[in-house]
């Protein structure tokens, strides 16, 4: 049960007292049984002779026997040795399994949380650290559920996430991050689903399972042989949808959280929103918007939104032309850098386009985004653009009380270099009312606080689930774990003896008791690819067994 000693727990000995009891039960329960059976009624036996009869089975060696160890006045109503044998098998099976389920609970209760209680608390002051599957009943499922992430094994049971939690994985390069849970995320989702990649790999494993029973799919890989398009103009002939769209593309820019990065960051999108919203109505390209952006054109996207009337738009960018030269070139610089991307010619070419209402209508339509290494400070504007879009339709349906009829599930991997939405931990905490699941996928917990120094908590606070994959060796990750798992108790023993040179030696042993890491740097570090660290909300840590998505094939279905 959980980690105690005789001095300090009752517990200790109210587990001996048990199994003391449960055995004395059985050797009383055992006669009167196989009386009942065999004559219907019970002779000759009380409690005491009952239990000293059954023991005298073993101690005068009536195996073959044992009717022969009762008073004669009870073995008339005993059966012969084998049908005596059977009855007395049946009672201890039956016995042993009554009391191995009560004690399943009496020590998941037992191992509850110890916050606040009290030494002479009739559980214990300490809690176990390890969760064994009865701690995590809730968690076990007999087959992968869609709605939820499976997230290995604990003693043979899979293990899934809480239905509405969303997971944070740490995990460092190759770790198997991608075999293990990337793919059997997707393959196991029964809805739309969007997944980050830094290559072909998880297409090339999912995307035929994907596209069975009309499922829909498109990959957005614009430096890849071919790819579906996406434009940040679809939707910006509405101002405040331009507006949004602007402030996405401008917060993937990096710089930090600094005021100054801020207020350039504030002036990109105060520059965008009215280009895109002219280029959205005048049917122009990207292309033209960068276009304007380097010629720092305002008079044909200002003669757009007076000829279209909007007001508001007009009034954005005559601001921004009225600025200073050196403000002005700055703005016009910082939305130019935010737009690079468009100086290729690859994202202008063409291709399966790819629509918002066609992905969420679809039950189980993909989305897969591929961005390499030396692509992704390129693409991250737009990689953001559209997520958030994604994000901000899901939203937006559960505001005109349309939500989606299946969850969303968004797999992010490389987070911070793909995917760096700057409201990461705002999306985290609204995301789930509004029918979407998150898998966050990071290389390490310093990765996390580089790219949100003041945001690293609420991705971890709203990422109730947290994984973590081995080998765990940088200081940020490793106190975080040691800090989430606690400390168990350990106790050492020294032996002291006093006396020498034919004086009388004098023994004594001195019993003490420390607390230590429950996850020493050694142990994190030595955690096997084929394992995992699981801490799963308010439940006990857990180490579990995971494997390849073509070795767990099976529970995930063809």
């Amino acid at each position: 049960m959980a980690d105690r000693t005789a001095e300090d727990d009752p517990w200790v000995a109210i587990e001996m007292a048990a199994v003391l009891g449960t055995a004395a039960v059985t050797l009383v329960a055992i006669p009167f049984a196989t009386q009942v059976v065999n004559a219907r009624a019970v002779a000759g036996l009380n409690v005491v002779s009952a239990l000293v009869s059954s023991l005298r089975i073993a101690a005068e060696g009536h195996w073959a026997d044992p009717a022969q160890a009762f008073p004669a006045e009870a073995r008339g109503a005993m059966p012969g040795p084998i049908v005596w044998w059977f009855i007395a098998s049946t009672v201890m099976v039956a016995a042993c399994t009554a009391a191995t389920l009560t004690w399943r609970r009496v020590d998941a209760y037992v191992s509850r949380a110890s916050l606040a209680r009290r030494p002479y608390d009739a559980r214990g002051s300490r809690q176990r650290t390890w969760a064994r599957r009865r701690d995590l009943r809730d968690a076990i499922v007999r087959s992968r559920q869609p709605g939820r992430f499976t997230l290995g094994r604990l003693d043979g049971r899979l293990i899934a996430s809480h239905p509405e939690s969303h997971v944070a994985l740490i995990a460092p390069t190759r770790s198997g991050k991608t075999t293990r849970y990337v793919i059997p995320w997707l393959l196991e989702h029964d809805g739309p689903a969007v997944v980050t990649s830094t290559k072909l790999d998880v297409v090339e494993a999912t995307a035929e399972a994907r596209a069975r029973d009309d499922g829909r799919v498109w990959i957005w890989d614009p430096f890849g042989a071919e790819s579906a398009t996406w434009s940040p103009l679809r939707g910006c002939d509405d101002w405040s949808y331009a507006l949004a769209q602007a402030q996405w593309i401008a917060d993937a820019a990096d710089g930090g959280d600094s005021e100054i990065a801020a207020y350039w960051r504030g002036e990109a999108a105060k520059l965008l929103a009215p280009l895109l919203h002219a280029a959205a109505l005048d049917k122009q390209t990207m292309s033209t918007v960068l276009a304007w952006v380097d010629a720092q054109e305002i008079r044909k996207p200002v003669g757009i939104l007076s000829d279209a009337a909007r007001v508001d738009a007009k009034r954005q960018i005559e601001a921004v032309s009225k600025l200073d030269d050196r403000n002005k070139g700055t703005t016009y610089m910082s939305a130019g850098s935010l737009l690079a991307a468009y100086r290729y010619p690859e994202l202008e070419r063409a291709g399966d386009e790819f629509t918002l209402d066609e992905f969420l209508s679809k039950a189980k339509s993909t989305l897969y985004v591929v961005a390499s290494a030396r692509h992704q400070r390129l693409l991250g504007p737009l990689v953001v653009g559209l997520l958030s879009s994604i994000l901000h339709e899901a939203a937006d349906r559960t505001r005109q009380q349309k939500p989606l009829e299946r969850s969303l599930r968004l797999l992010l991997d490389e987070t911070a270099n793909i995917a760096p939405l700057r409201d990461l931990p705002s999306h985290l905490s609204q995301a789930a009312g509004n029918g979407v699941r998150i898998a966050t996928i990071w290389q390490s917990l310093a990765q996390i606080h580089e790219r949100y120094p003041r945001g690293a908590d609420g991705v971890l606070a709203n990422s109730t689930t947290k994984l973590f994959l081995g080998p765990v060796t940088d200081e940020k990750t490793r106190r975080f774990v040691q800090g989430l798992i606690g400390e168990e108790p350990k106790v050492t023993t020294s032996k002291t003896v006093a006396g020498a040179f034919g004086d009388a030696a004098r023994a004594s042993r001195t019993r003490s008791q420390h607390a230590r890491s429950a996850a020493s740097a050694p142990q994190l570090q030595q955690l096997a690819r084929d394992r995992a660290l699981l801490v799963e909300g308010a439940q006990k840590p857990a180490t579990l067994t995971t494997a390849a998505w073509w070795e767990d094939w099976p529970t995930i279905g063809s």
